[in-house]
């Protein structure tokens, strides 16, 4: 009976800690609430009822690892996401994964020396691929990584006694195009604060007016052009405050007679986009002129994918090459796979392999992921066209210049931002971006080169002025 009770604990005890560590963000509301609560309430008293019922040639040594093990392993899963923690917690976190491995390594090692047949190999076994998850941890821990000690903290901005204002993320709501604010039905702000290690990078403030889009100035009660702006962070304006994003400035320079919306978001990509305007999400006014603008970038070509964990919706190509809704990102097997570091929270080894996954994946797949975006913008182009008589223009980032032949050849106007930014090839980009290593989004310089050469274009070709 005793040994019943002890497989019984313990299996119930991994099976808790598996339905954890699998839980992914797309998942049903009511499972997510149901596996959280359940491990938080039961899994360290069936660790504990194990611990005491294992049979006693189990041997204290394997008991004492094994249950430890399992405590240091179940802090980083009840824990917050380490990026909403300060970095020394981070760390915490992945020192958590170490002991934990370690102790079950030796756990296993000591259980194997006690016992007889196969079962010793098997033990061994999974104790050396515990005891290479702990040596790869404590190498990843120990050396430099391009985000360590990176945390945004909305909580502690400076921004925090504002009105309207909650923690940056607390408006975000699924929607058919995937995650996105929402609208609250007036002007509302959200706080936003990125720190490396304790020194900060930014402190902004982001404004969203009633639809949940980022804020523009105000156009006149009539105006006579309409500019809808898509894309992700880089349009949206991560990092900067209102008045320094490129919508803003390119707002100011073109004038109160044009109405500019900003359906950008982090994240997005062209599906966001095609998908707004499928389901005419997209504002009409009554502007007699309309253009649209999306700023392209090279991790958009892994979004549509799977290859960045958001819940996003999919497209595919159908027979005839055309892009029709599939479902969403977070339904492909890959995005799970690349939800690794989110599985295993706080973990620097789970993060480097799935970075490396993700990159060797888009190296694979890079021309089908190439021929699907490409199908989408044409797709958007078409529709804006269609349905607003608008004309999609591309704005294309220097890493993705090479796609410029192929948006010609549908018709599709491009301009390169390189060309906006004189000092792009004296400094590789480095002076344009909000930190040279380790914030790659377009800093307020840029976005005000950014807006003159978007304002230029447009009067050029809209005849238009302040």
């Amino acid at each position: 009976m005793r040994n019943r009770l002890f497989y019984l604990c313990l299996g119930l005890a991994i099976l808790l800690c598996a339905l954890r560590l699998t839980l992914w963000q797309g998942a049903n509301p009511e499972y997510d609430y149901t596996v959280r609560q359940l491990f938080r309430f039961l899994f360290f008293p069936l660790t504990l009822a194990a611990f005491l019922l294992s049979p006693s040639r189990v041997g204290w040594l394997a008991k004492i690892c094994i249950g430890l093990a399992l405590l240091f392993i179940a802090i980083p899963c009840v824990a917050p996401p380490v990026t909403l923690l300060p970095w020394r917690q981070q760390y915490l976190l992945s020192g958590c994964w170490i002991l934990g491995s370690l102790g079950v390594a030796i756990g296993l090692f000591a259980l194997a020396a006690r016992l007889k047949g196969s079962l010793p190999g098997i033990l061994c076994l999974a104790g050396s691929l515990s005891f290479a998850f702990c040596a790869g941890e404590i190498y990843f821990l120990a050396t430099d990584q391009a985000q360590d000690g990176i945390v945004n903290d909305s909580r502690h901005s400076k921004y925090a006694s504002l009105p309207y204002l909650g923690d940056y993320g607390s408006n975000i709501v699924t929607g058919k195009s995937g995650d996105f604010p929402v609208g609250k039905g007036s002007p509302y702000a959200e706080a936003n604060r990125q720190l490396k290690f304790d020194d900060e990078m930014y402190d902004v403030l982001y404004g969203f007016d009633e639809k949940g889009r980022r804020i523009t100035p105000e156009a006149s009660a009539h105006p006579l052009y309409q500019l809808m702006l898509f894309g992700c962070s880089y349009t949206f304006g991560y990092g900067l405050n209102d008045e320094e994003t490129w919508a803003w400035n390119l707002a100011k320079d073109l004038g109160p007679q044009w109405k500019l919306e900003n359906y950008a978001y982090n994240g997005f990509g062209p599906q966001q986009m095609l998908s707004l305007i499928e389901d005419g999400a997209v504002e009409n006014t009554d502007a007699p002129h309309k253009a649209a603008v999306f700023l392209a970038l090279e991790d958009q070509l892994r979004r549509n994918a799977g290859l960045i964990y958001k819940n996003s919706i999919h497209y595919a190509l159908d027979s005839s090459g055309k892009p029709v809704r599939d479902g969403w990102t977070t339904d492909l097997f890959i995005s799970k796979i690349c939800a690794i570091p989110k599985y295993l929270n706080g973990s620097q080894l789970a993060r480097y392999l799935s970075l490396g996954l993700i990159l060797g994946v888009a190296r694979k797949d890079h021309v089908e992921h190439v021929k699907t975006w490409q199908a989408i913008i044409k797709e958007s182009s078409d529709l804006l066209k269609k349905r607003y008589d608008a004309r999609l223009v591309v704005l294309l980032w220097p890493d993705v210049e090479y796609l410029k032949p192929e948006l010609d050849k549908n018709g599709i106007p491009t301009l390169l931002v390189k060309n906006m930014l004189p000092d792009w090839e004296k400094t590789q980009g480095a002076s344009y971006y909000i930190h040279a290593t380790l914030d790659w989004h377009p800093n307020a310089l840029a976005s005000r080169e950014i807006a003159n050469g978007l304002a230029k274009y447009f009067r050029e070709h809209y005849g238009a002025s302040k």
